[in-house]
């Protein structure tokens, strides 16, 4: 691995001397960021399931009005 080197004022972050890209060497942040994400993408997953379970639902009571329809035309 190549080493890295230090921004001028700005000790969390790095500069990487093959690509010239600057990447963040702040192990905290990095941490923080990564548990941010995997929240979000928790958060979006659960989102997608319900709006499953609100489409099934509606489904299912739309088959229930027409069920009582058909019991009251009798």
């Amino acid at each position: 691995m190549t080493k890295l080197v230090p921004v001028e004022n700005n000790a969390a972050m790095a500069r990487d001397p093959n690509t010239q890209a600057i990447v963040s060497i702040n192990i905290d942040e990095l941490a923080q960021a990564r548990l941010a994400k995997k929240l979000r993408r928790k958060k979006a997953k659960e989102y997608e399931q319900m709006k499953q379970d609100v489409g099934l639902l509606k489904n299912e009571i739309s088959d229930i009005k027409d069920l009582l329809k058909k019991l009251v035309e009798k």
